[in-house]
């Protein structure tokens, strides 16, 4: 487990030194058309693909999250994005996989594109929290820090408002 933590610190570490050229991120933001970003929020329903948080709920618009990141050779096929909240964005980084906190095993992160959230993940707390249900789900809940301070209180200002 020591050696696993230690290569995804690794892996992190050198991801971090290749995208701290800047102007190699302008390029890769401008790779992406505006009609597969668009393609690409409209099939999440304007949603985050990790956290759920809408767009509207956030108050900015969804980002393109590499789901295999960029630098570790990551393309920006439709099969390789998701629509993400700049804080889940920023929080996974260039992560691909996780420690599940429950079994101490190296996991992959939840995959927007080939897997289900309701397989892996599901709300508590009357919809202000979410649960890993699975390996790949609670590294994610924990890599990703779904339920960071501030989601959830956004969360609970959603639940008081509905009817």
């Amino acid at each position: 487990m020591l050696v696993e933590l230690y290569l995804c610190l690794v892996s992190t570490t050198l991801a971090r030194t290749a995208n701290s050229n800047i102007t190699g991120d302008a390029v890769s933001l401008m790779s992406i058309s505006e009609d597969l970003r668009r393609q690409v929020i409209e099939e999440a329903g304007f949603r985050c693909e990790y956290c759920k948080t809408s767009s509207q709920l956030a108050g900015m618009p969804l980002i393109m999250e590499h789901i295999f990141p960029r630098s570790f050779g990551g393309t920006d096929d439709r099969n390789n994005l998701a629509a993400s909240c700049y804080r889940c964005n920023e929080f996974k980084g260039v992560k691909t996989h996780a420690i599940d906190p429950e079994a101490g095993q190296f996991v992959p992160l939840f995959n927007p594109q080939t897997q289900c959230w309701k397989d892996h993940m599901t709300w508590v707390n009357g919809g202000t929290h979410i649960v890993g249900i699975t390996p790949i789900g609670r590294a994610t809940v924990i890599a990703l820090r779904l339920n960071n301070e501030n989601v959830v209180d956004a969360r609970s200002i959603r639940q008081c408002s509905m009817p």
